[in-house]
């Protein structure tokens, strides 16, 4: 029996009723790398809440895909033809997925962006680039392959005609750990109704824990300076390196240092400064935490 079975459609509402009861590969994403907001949109769409939206960033990654498509069938895999229908698993009709190009043994996902393609997806510890490993492995599972071609393409971000860069790629292998996760993933969230009460719950517990170590942390730190001021006092105003039996201590005035004033510099020579500004890639995602008052 073959893995998927294919969904043929020829307008937008017809493709979007074909996912009606599945969980798509980008969805499943999200419910895996996301948090209790996730799962709330995911379940919302589910039940038949429409997520349209449409970016400048989105447009160009369709524009692009025929020329990446080349790419990869060119320096690849010879098999892979670009793909625009919708599959689902005959293994697990719950899931599918609409992989950019399928091969023989292989499926194609294509994207594009102004930042450099990261090193390893499967090393990847959050954000887009987790959701994209989660994305290429659903995919293998409903085409039932061995290996996705993940193919980037960074562009200058030059609107309103960026020029593209040569693109790169990794191949993707099949993870077992990881696609018993979506399955366990896809169980939760067919089977328990209440997996974003119960998301909810488990961060509550998680902040509540949180906020007490952190209190426990103030005090130690507090207890740590009043004995650092201790060592201050008894080693007098004078530079000083001394050795002890369980430590090298020095206390010593630091040299001024001289630091460019970029901000002066960006204020009396803003054309200069615009030369040299340089966009770099995105840091790691943050976690901020405004905690509630307590009452009295």
């Amino acid at each position: 029996m073959k893995p998927y079975k294919v969904i043929s459609t020829d307008n937008r509402e017809d493709w979007l009723k074909s996912r009606e009861g599945v969980l798509t590969a980008t969805q499943i994403a999200r419910l895996m790398v996301g948090g209790p907001a996730e799962w709330k949109s995911v379940r919302g769409e589910f039940n038949g809440e429409r997520r349209d939206f449409d970016t400048k960033y989105m447009r160009w990654g369709r524009e692009r895909e025929q020329f990446i498509a080349d790419y990869a069938s060119t320096f690849i895999d010879s098999t892979l033809e670009p793909n625009d229908q919708f599959l689902i698993s005959t293994r697990d009709p719950r899931i599918g997925a609409t992989p950019d190009a399928i091969g023989d043994d292989v499926v194609g996902e294509f994207k594009t962006s102004k930042h450099p393609m990261p090193p390893s997806l499967k090393d990847a510890k959050g954000g887009l680039e987790a959701r994209y490993y989660v994305q290429t492995q659903v995919q293998m599972l409903v085409a039932g392959v061995d290996a996705c071609a993940f193919v980037w393409e960074q562009h200058d971000d030059d609107w309103p005609e960026p020029a593209p860069y040569e693109p790169t790629h990794q191949i993707i292998e099949y993870d077992a750990e990881m696609q018993k996760r979506i399955v366990e993933t896809v169980d939760r969230f067919f089977n328990d109704d209440a997996t974003d009460d119960v998301s909810e719950a488990i961060v509550v517990e998680a902040l509540h824990q949180l906020r007490e170590l952190e209190e426990q942390k103030a005090g130690i730190e507090q207890s740590q300076e009043k004995l650092r001021e201790q060592i201050r006092e008894q080693l007098g105003e004078e530079d000083i390196s001394m050795k002890f039996a369980n430590a090298s201590v020095s206390y010593y005035t630091p040299k001024p240092t001289a630091r460019f004033d970029s901000k002066k510099f960006k204020t009396e020579h803003p054309d200069i400064y615009e030369q040299y500004v340089k966009t770099g890639a995105p840091g790691a995602r943050r976690l901020r935490i405004t905690y509630a008052k307590e009452e009295d």
